[in-house]
């Protein structure tokens, strides 16, 4: 009994110290992305606010890459980056969905055009990373202040209480943070020290949200058309 308590303790203490030694320590466990689903329920698709587009965003996440580009140079760890995302695609993610059937999709869509939602403020202000699902990828991405995500966070309970209102379970529902992803990096790129970095400069953004897109549709705040 003694010596099977002894090697939990043991086994316990390594994780404990192989958590605390990992470059990616500071980053969230955890995935957003659709993993495995039945093949009667194969669909899966995203809604995002597409975030190229608005004045200033794209130099704010390109600063950024530079800076990653800089300290992974500086530390000769070049190989370490799989690949940055590129300006012209520069997003949020708002809801997965998954594993669902293409008639409840026909039925979400119709949900997202029916639901009424007014724009509003996002401060992008620090940057922060998480594990891919596989902890083969590790991603860097540019994150809003709490305010902003409890906004968010509203908007989401918004659309995934009136989808569930039209029958349709979540079966993905958003617990991440929201974020816009900026580069993918292999885990033992040292993230800690990169993210202590780009923290230490610190930039910030404030974006209005006014619509997002959804498979073919551009889902508009209700008074989107006021300001046009």
């Amino acid at each position: 009994m003694l010596n099977s308590n002894l090697n939990i303790f043991l086994i316990v203490f390594l994780l404990l110290v192989f958590a605390k030694c990992s470059p990616y320590s500071q980053c969230w466990k955890g995935d957003s992305d659709c993993t495995g689903c039945p093949t009667n329920s194969s669909i899966n698709f995203t809604s995002l606010f597409f975030l190229s587009e608005i004045f200033g965003f794209d130099n704010y996440q390109l600063k950024k890459i530079n800076r990653t580009i800089d300290y992974a140079n500086s530390t000769k760890q070049l190989p370490e980056i799989i690949y940055f995302d590129p300006p012209f695609f520069f997003h949020s993610s708002f809801l997965y969905h998954c594993c669902h059937t293409e008639e409840e999709k026909k039925i979400m869509l119709k949900v997202y055009q029916k639901v009424e939602w007014e724009s509003f403020y996002v401060n992008f202000t620090h940057t922060h990373c998480n594990v891919d699902h596989t902890g083969d990828v590790i991603y860097i991405a540019s994150i809003p202040d709490q305010k902003s995500q409890n906004k968010l966070f509203e908007l989401a309970a918004l659309f995934q209480n009136a989808i569930e209102k039209a029958g349709i379970k979540i079966n993905h529902p958003r617990v991440q943070e929201f974020h816009s992803t900026i580069a993918r990096v292999k885990p033992t790129f040292t993230t800690n020290k990169c993210i202590d970095l780009l923290n230490s400069q610190p930039t910030w953004i404030q974006i209005k949200i006014q619509f997002f897109l959804v498979s073919d549709l551009v889902i508009q705040a209700s008074d989107f058309p006021k300001q046009h």
